[in-house]
């Protein structure tokens, strides 16, 4: 979903959060607060203490420049 349509949305169900500001840039991630709470809850009945959720784009190396990356998902 496209930032701008997640914005669309009620407040009270997304979490927007800043990842990076470059260059007078901010990058953005935005997530439904429902999914976001299933995972969390999901982690704690595994015993596991989330102290910060990252974004699949940032996982990626730094491209060199004049190249990019592409990330793919395989279809559940």
């Amino acid at each position: 979903m496209l930032l701008e349509d997640r914005l669309l949305q009620a407040p009270e169900a997304i979490h927007t959060g800043c990842v990076s500001r470059q260059q007078g840039r901010l990058e953005l991630v935005s997530v439904g607060r429902e999914p976001l709470a299933q995972w969390l809850a999901h982690c704690q009945g595994w015993g596991l203490k989330v102290e910060r959720c990252w974004a699949e784009f940032q996982l990626l190396p730094d491209a060199a420049p004049g190249s990019a990356w592409c990330w793919r998902r395989r279809p559940s």
